[in-house]
């Protein structure tokens, strides 16, 4: 089985005040990841994955085969995190699944060719910015702290969107295994947590005539 997860962010405490994380979020991601993933399949994490050296080394312990799509605060070499235990580092990849060619980054590929669809974390909401083509952010949180399975049904999904060249509405991409929370206004509006102090958030909230 092949999965993904993104902005895991193991022990990186700010998650709790900026992107409303459970304050034990680390141990619930180490539990489902546990829980779903085997030594035999392969997860593809879509970076920002811990903070510090001992988060790293506890989450790299955890089960599969496990590839790393750096993020903003993967700050280190890719042979520093092959050496620390991933099986495989890069900043970003093409592959093709069921039909569809996938590209998979931390940020948003903007203008991305070669690929169907851009699979991609980094903002915590499930927000885009760009309809000209095909991206679907993740969430963790509103994933549930776990990892989605890219199998037939998820894959279906997306090629069929591929191949009609048709743009998700934000419900169907909540839809598709991210609605462990409701829809957010940063889900709509894509307020990115770490930007804004809470004054700010709520002044753009105000002009957006959502509060």
């Amino acid at each position: 089985m092949l999965w993904v997860i993104t902005d895991t962010h193991f022990d990186h405490f700010n998650m709790v005040k900026t992107c409303g994380r459970p304050e034990n979020f680390t141990a619930i991601i180490c539990d489902n990841w546990r829980r779903m993933v085997s030594p035999q399949d392969t997860i593809i994490h879509l970076g920002d994955c811990a903070w510090g050296k001992k988060a790293m080394e506890r989450l790299v312990r955890l089960p599969g085969h496990k590839i790393l799509v750096r993020g903003n605060h993967d700050t280190r070499s890719i042979p520093y995190y092959m050496n620390i235990g991933w099986d495989f580092a890069c900043d970003s990849f093409t592959m093709r699944m069921e039909g569809v060619t996938i590209l998979f980054s931390h940020a948003p590929v903007w203008g991305y060719r070669n690929a169907d669809i851009n699979i991609h974390g980094h903002f915590h909401d499930l927000h885009r910015e760009d309809f000209t083509r095909l991206y679907l952010p993740l969430s963790l949180e509103s994933m549930g702290y776990k990892p989605i399975a890219l199998d037939k049904g998820f894959l279906g999904i997306i090629e069929s969107w591929a191949n009609r060249h048709y743009i998700p509405t934000l419900k169907e991409i909540w839809q598709l295994r991210q609605d462990a929370r409701p829809i957010t206004k940063r889900d709509e509006y894509g307020f990115g947590c770490w930007n804004n102090s809470k004054e700010e958030y709520e002044k753009k909230l105000a002009e957006h005539q959502l509060m």
